[in-house]
């Protein structure tokens, strides 16, 4: 397993508040890039993500931490050890899953809380459960989040976001990328996250039956600092912190339009690279497209299954369609990864190349996939940011898995 660090320490004005580290796992097994299961459980430990969330958790337990999971799935046996022990000593642990990833009767989170809590404090770890259960009436809708958050009360919050789920996969053979993000409290890409947890409190709070993703999102928008986001008011963060955090579900889908400001923006003879898993969204690729004629040059790096169709066949249609080189005119290339073992290349990420001005470059990445209900329906978060040293980081990234694909 290559073990790839990228240290990039804010530069903007309030960006010198926080730390950030980009480690993606891009595995290498004896069949190159396709590992075997017995190679996926030799990773665990060996691709480093493993270990830095459970030092994390260690550091909740001897500084006061209080700790929140957001993910989709959890099956990671060791994580769950270094957690269960966690909360037998008193840490305080919210997991948010979901709405049957990892419950009963055997799944990691239903364990969690059921067999974890301290003898002292009363449920000190609890599990919410999210998105749209078998008897929901709301439409489709996922718990997606990919977050784990440590908040030291005044001082500071730890934070690891990306791409990856808290399954074997995603910490060992998938190609992912991990985020380490530590700051104040204070700072507003931290006050994001923390609204995100208290509003999924809330919205799940609402029904007994399943979440209110209205609730959701009322409480996110009146709790943000810098309130409901907008083109205008995100270049003010940008340029102010250097990041900013977006949250679905939102009928109004402004990550979306944000996402699209940016495309639009972005100048003849700059570049798009997008490294995708699904991809389902018309509106994006119309704004690929148009960008693509006023000259700029877009790239897609994809997983085989987003054209074999084999999990949700609605993809391949949409592939034929519309996202193939010869409809598209974009490059792309793919990873042959190794589906027994449910390994993905599993990146979801935008390095926006010229926004406005060439030498101007951004990225736009995190949990959700490129669809219709990633930036409406799900809950999902997303960043956007211009530090420089953070983009060097996902465009070497993009330019080492770029090699390691294949042509059509």
């Amino acid at each position: 397993m290559l073990h790839i660090l990228f240290l990039a320490l804010g530069l903007m004005a309030s960006a010198a508040d926080y730390s950030w580290e980009v480690v993606p796992t891009v595995p290498t097994c004896a069949a190159g890039i396709s590992c075997t299961k017995e190679e996926m459980l030799d990773h665990v430990q060996k691709s480093g993500i493993v270990p830095r969330l459970q030092e994390m958790t260690e550091r909740a337990f001897k500084d006061g931490g209080k700790i929140s999971l957001a993910f989709m799935s959890f099956t990671e046996e060791s994580l769950w050890k270094t957690l269960c022990d966690a909360g037998k000593r008193g840490v305080a642990i919210d997991g948010f899953f979901h709405s049957k990833a990892g419950a009963a009767p055997n799944g990691l989170a239903f364990r969690l809380e059921r067999d974890c809590q301290s003898e002292t404090k009363k449920k000190n770890v609890k599990m919410h459960y999210m998105g749209m259960p078998e008897t929901g009436k709301s439409g489709w809708r996922l718990h997606h989040n990919k977050f784990f958050l440590v908040d030291y009360g005044a001082r500071k919050v730890e934070l690891a976001f990306g791409s990856a789920n808290l399954s074997t996969q995603g910490l060992t053979v998938n190609f992912e990328n991990w985020n380490f993000f530590t700051a104040p409290k204070s700072v507003p890409f931290v006050q994001g996250h923390l609204c995100a947890v208290k509003a999924m409190k809330e919205a799940r709070k609402a029904s007994q039956k399943e979440d209110d993703p209205k609730v959701f999102r009322d409480s996110l928008d009146k709790c943000l600092v810098d309130g409901p986001p907008t083109s205008e008011q995100s270049e003010r963060v940008l340029k102010r912190d250097g990041v900013i955090a977006f949250f679905a579900p939102d009928k109004k889908d402004r990550t979306y339009q944000i996402l699209a400001d940016n495309i639009n923006r972005v100048v003849s003879g700059g570049r798009i690279r997008m490294a995708v898993y699904f991809f389902m969204h018309k509106p994006l690729i119309e704004a690929l497209s148009a960008a693509s004629k006023r000259g700029v040059e877009v790239e897609l790096l994809v997983d085989d299954d987003i054209f074999l169709g084999k999990s949700i066949p609605a993809q391949k249609r949409f592939w034929d369609t519309m996202l193939q080189p010869s409809v598209s005119g974009f490059k792309v290339r793919v990873f042959d990864t190794n589906e027994g073992i449910f390994q993905l290349q599993h990146n979801k990420y935008l390095v926006l190349e010229g926004v406005d001005r060439l030498g101007a470059n951004r990225v736009f990445g995190g949990a959700g996939q490129f669809t219709l209900s990633a930036f409406q329906n799900n809950y999902e978060n997303f960043f956007l940011t211009e530090d420089p040293k953070v983009v060097r980081a996902y465009q070497d990234l993009y330019t080492q898995l770029w090699k390691l694909g294949s042509d059509l």
